[in-house]
């Protein structure tokens, strides 16, 4: 499962399944979200300001629970998550 701005387009692109980035300053709802949802990996785009008011600075408070960049894309990359409890964080 990945997370990202653009779940639909991301599902397309991937042939995996998608969900959106929760609109919401709390970061651990964020956390929260992709522990329910089994999110493995995460697109973060320098495109959408959605992805960095809402997103980054859920990643920027827990660094130690994604992994560095897997790919890139110019201002596009992608993280994974580090295997983590689904049931929450």
């Amino acid at each position: 499962v990945i997370l990202s701005r653009k779940p639909t387009v991301t599902a397309l692109l991937s042939e995996r399944k998608a969900v959106g980035i929760p609109f919401t300053a709390d970061t651990e709802a964020i956390w929260a979200k992709i522990a329910q949802e089994g999110v493995s990996h995460v697109v973060m785009d320098g495109i959408f300001q959605e992805t960095q008011r809402y997103l980054l600075p859920a990643i920027q408070n827990h660094p130690d629970r994604v992994e560095p960049e897997v790919w890139r894309f110019g201002p596009t990359f992608l993280l994974k998550v580090k295997s983590m409890d689904r049931k929450g964080v």
